[in-house]
C-alpha cells in the first residue's frame, strides 16, 4: 500500500516541537490531548501513514481516503518547515545541526539531500539504534540535460563517498578534498540489509559542530586534537541510574 510521509523540523536546534493528526471530515483540530495519530520520534518530528498504522487497524479501514487536520506544537517561538511526501522514495531534505530519526525497511534505499553554501567542511554522522546500514553520497551538478537520477548515490560506483562499516560511521567531507563543492547539494544513501534498521543521521558544519549523539550502552571510540574538547548527547526515556566512563587509547 501507498504511505504518505509528514515531517515537520525547526529551524532551531534547540526548538522543542511535537506533530498531532486527526483524520477524516468533521473532525476539529489536534490538540495535545485530542488526536488521531501522534508523532513519536525526536529531533524532527516525521509520521508515516499508511494501512498497518494502528489509527487505521483499530478502525478496521481498508483507505486513506479523506481529510489530514496536522497540529504543531511548540514550546516557544519558532520557524518549521513541513513536508508531506507520497512515499517513502522520495528525497527528504535535511539541515546542517538538526538529526532526522528514521526507520527503514530491510534491502531499502533512503534518500536525503543536503544543501550546503558555506567554505566549511561537511560532517555526516549515522547513529546505529539497530540492524545495519551502509552510506553513500554524492553530490548532484545541475548542468546540461543529464538525468537527475544518474546523480543517485545507489553503490560504490555512482558514490563519490561511502562508509567502511555497516555500523555506526561519519564521512567528513573537507574543503580541500578536489570533489568539494559550495554551493552545492549534496545526495545521501543509505541502504539497509536483510535486518532493517533504526537510525539517526546528521549533518553539521565544521564551525557549528552540535553534540554527537551517542547510544545508552554502546561505546564510542573518538579523536580529540591536543588542547580542544568535543561534546555528546544521550537520550534519557525513563527514570534510571546511568554511568558515563571515558578511556584513553
Amino acid at each position: 500500500s501507498c504511505s504518505v510521509i509528514i515531517s515537520a523540523s525547526p529551524f532551531s536546534v534547540d526548538a522543542d516541537i511535537d506533530m498531532y493528526i486527526n483524520v477524516g471530515y468533521g473532525k476539529d483540530l489536534p490538540t495535545q490531548e485530542y488526536y488521531d495519530i501522534k508523532s513519536t520520534t525526536w529531533f524532527s518530528e516525521t509520521i508515516e501513514i499508511n494501512l498497518d498504522n494502528e489509527y487505521f487497524k483499530k478502525k478496521d479501514l481498508k483507505t486513506m481516503k479523506g481529510r489530514y487536520l496536522i497540529g504543531i506544537y511548540s514550546k516557544e517561538d519558532t520557524t518549521i518547515s513541513i513536508e508531506v511526501e507520497d512515499t517513502s522514495s522520495q528525497i527528504k531534505m535535511i539541515r546542517s545541526g538538526k538529526g532526522i530519526q528514521v526507520d527503514q525497511e530491510p534491502n531499502n534505499h533512503r534518500f536525503f539531500k543536503y544543501t550546503h553554501n558555506q567554505n566549511t567542511n561537511i560532517k555526516f554522522d549515522l547513529t546505529l539504534m539497530s540492524g545495519s546500514v551502509l552510506m553513500r553520497i554524492n553530490k548532484l551538478m545541475e548542468y546540461g540535460e543529464t538525468s537527475f537520477h544518474k546523480f543517485m548515490p545507489i553503490d560504490d560506483k555512482t558514490s563519490l563517498w561511502k562508509t567502511d562499516s555497516n555500523q555506526n560511521s561519519t564521512i567528513v567531507i573537507s574543503n580541500e578534498d578536489p570533489n568539494y563543492c559550495s554551493p552545492c547539494t549534496y545526495i545521501i544513501s543509505i541502504e539497509s540489509t536483510k535486518a532493517g534498521a533504526k537510525y539517526v543521521l546528521e549533518t553539521q558544519e565544521e564551525n557549528i559542530l552540535a553534540p554527537k549523539l551517542i547510544k545508552m550502552g554502546v561505546p564510542v571510540k573518538d579523536q580529540v586534537a591536543q588542547g580542544n574538547y568535543k561534546e555528546y548527547m544521550f537520550v534519557l526515556d525513563k527514570k534510571k541510574k546511568f554511568r558515563i566512563s571515558a578511556s584513553v587509547y
